[in-house]
């Protein structure tokens, strides 16, 4: 039984590398982009040489080692994160131990992160066990390099690579959406965000990945973006001030060191009526994101 399940654990890691492998190395990559569903809209054709893989509902465990992986891989020069209120907010605790939460999040690590890593951070132990034995212990089909067939890879971003995104033209759609509808919704998305399950208070391990996705930068010569992009100022008025103080406390901790930028766009479409740059209150429209990808690509090329 032992030698089986050795057997089946190496097979499944040598599909992962070969398809993993296939993906990405040899690609002149010059800049890396992952955070989540923000950074969705970010183009990899205005942004030169880059590659985005942006998940929804990301946090920084997962971007953490998505860098490292995609980084063996490709040594880029730019690693590109978002860096806003949110991301340090507690709920990113509960994408970790939450029951309907942590599926997902540590689907997307298993195959890149160190077994022994996925039962730290007080990740839910039952979920951990659960993605071992769907995915580790028995041949996984889905990496199968099967011509025509979408191949799984769970920290692989598929959204971005389609057309909608990438080849999205680059002029103003009015009214992509009624922008109005959420506004009705504000309420809720800030008790989420800022005040999950009644609790308010900073992600301690939002601020330990952050940590080692700095150090790592650091490490291997890699220029470190920090990158918050715009919202809508009904939603920037209603962050806790715990939150916003405290970002600015790491901004001026990180930016001391001289391989961390900040690029602040939070407020770059703050004057503008048209709805035609935001998709919500906290994400821009295709449109919106090639501005601000063009904006970053002046920045770092």
């Amino acid at each position: 039984m032992s030698i089986y399940l050795l057997l089946v654990i190496g097979f499944n890691k040598y599909l992962f590398q070969k398809v993993h492998q296939e993906m990405y190395q040899g690609k002149h990559l010059e800049s890396l982009i992952i955070g989540a569903s923000t950074f969705i809209p970010l183009s990899e054709n205005h942004i030169e040489h880059s590659l985005n893989l942006s998940q929804q509902a990301s946090i920084y465990k997962n971007m953490y080692y998505k860098l490292i992986a995609i980084d063996d891989c490709n040594n880029f020069d730019n690693f590109i994160i978002p860096f806003d209120q949110l991301h340090i907010s507690y709920v990113a605790d509960l994408y970790l131990k939450g029951a309907n939460l942590s599926y997902e999040t540590v689907k997307r690590m298993y195959p890149i992160t160190p077994i022994n890593q996925l039962f730290t951070d007080n990740t839910r132990i039952r979920t951990v066990l659960e993605i071992l034995l769907k995915y580790i212990f028995s041949i996984n089909m889905e990496y199968f390099p099967i011509e025509g067939r979408k191949i799984n890879i769970p920290f692989h971003n598929y959204t971005i690579n389609s057309e909608k995104i990438i080849d999205y033209p680059k002029i103003k759609t009015d009214k992509l959406v009624d922008l109005e509808g959420y506004k009705a919704s504000l309420e809720s998305s800030i008790q989420w965000h800022y005040y999950p399950q009644g609790i308010t208070g900073i992600s301690a391990t939002a601020l330990k990945y952050l940590d080692k996705i700095v150090n790592y930068c650091e490490e291997n010569n890699i220029n470190l973006y920090l990158v918050s992009m715009p919202l809508h100022s009904s939603y920037q008025e209603e962050i806790p001030d715990i939150y916003t103080n405290t970002l600015e406390q790491l901004l001026d901790k990180y930016t001391k060191r001289k391989h961390v930028k900040y690029l602040d766009y939070a407020d770059q479409f703050q004057d503008l009526e048209d709805t035609a740059h935001f998709y919500d209150l906290t994400h821009v429209s295709p449109y919106g994101g090639t501005i601000i990808s063009d904006m970053i690509n002046a920045k770092i090329n």
